[in-house]
């Protein structure tokens, strides 16, 4: 598995989510799972910082999480 997706926690904490062939797997999962976490901010929970892709080792691709996720609501007009 070449593509590693890690949650990246505010204190630098790493926790590995999944292991992926193709770049634009790893991005469509970490996408929907950093707005996921945003979705569910203000639970009582802390939001983690971002979620990283790196290939071979290296960073392709960070995605801020931020309060209320990434993408429009699903319900919305």
């Amino acid at each position: 598995m070449a593509i590693a997706v890690y949650l990246v926690r505010k204190n630098g904490e790493r926790e590995r989510l999944g292991n992926y062939e193709a770049l634009g797997e790893a991005a469509g999962y970490a996408l929907s799972h950093a707005d996921a976490i945003g979705r569910h901010a203000g639970q009582g929970h802390e939001l983690p910082k971002r979620v990283d892709i790196e290939r071979y080792g290296r960073l392709e691709l960070s995605i801020q999480i931020i309060a209320g996720g990434l993408l429009p609501a699903r319900d919305a007009p």
